[in-house]
């Protein structure tokens, strides 16, 4: 009896097995704590750092910090988040939650590239590595998703508060990680 209950066990399916152990062995280096702390607080120091930057060159450009950062949450309300300039949990507090996200993902994939060069010091090649995942995030922000994805946050900003967006991003992806002491 018992051999047969065990025969009507179901077992994974054996490739879905493989693909779990092969990710898991290709991730697993970067689950270790400091890894995971290093994402988590770079991507905090970036996500802080852009939303500041896209609020500071609103208000440099045309007196408005909110209306920059609430068109982020285009991305879940649609078209009417680009006429919303008020401070609200809707809208600013769904942008600030998307951006994060988002960073988390650019900060993920800097930590993968060059989370060894920052943390030995390495600060040249951790920057360098900044602008190179900031340059990938504007390809993909601006030219490979759809429409829906993009940022927003050009609607109310010039193409040159992008590139100081893109810098800071760069800036806080190189510098914001941990570092041996």
């Amino acid at each position: 009896m018992k051999t047969a209950k065990f025969q009507e066990a179901k077992l994974p399916h054996a490739p879905t097995m493989f693909k779990l152990l092969f990710f898991w062995k290709l991730l697993h280096p970067f689950f270790k704590n400091d890894a995971l702390d290093g994402v988590l607080l770079k991507s905090q120091i970036a996500g802080a750092a852009t939303t500041g930057a896209v609020a500071f060159c609103g208000q440099f450009e045309d007196g408005d910090p909110i209306s920059p950062v609430n068109d982020i949450s285009h991305i879940l309300w649609g078209d009417e988040a680009f006429d919303e300039g008020e401070l609200s949990l809707k809208y600013t507090g769904t942008a600030i939650l998307l951006n994060q996200s988002a960073i988390f993902s650019w900060a993920f994939l800097h930590q993968v590239l060059f989370g060894r060069a920052q943390k030995r010091g390495e600060v040249e090649k951790s920057v360098l590595g900044g602008v190179l995942v900031a340059g990938i995030a504007y390809l993909v922000d601006y030219h490979l998703v759809p429409k829906r994805l993009k940022p927003g946050f050009e609607h109310h900003l010039t193409p040159r508060s992008l590139l100081v967006i893109y810098a800071v991003l760069a800036l806080a992806l190189g510098l914001g990680g941990k570092r041996r002491s």
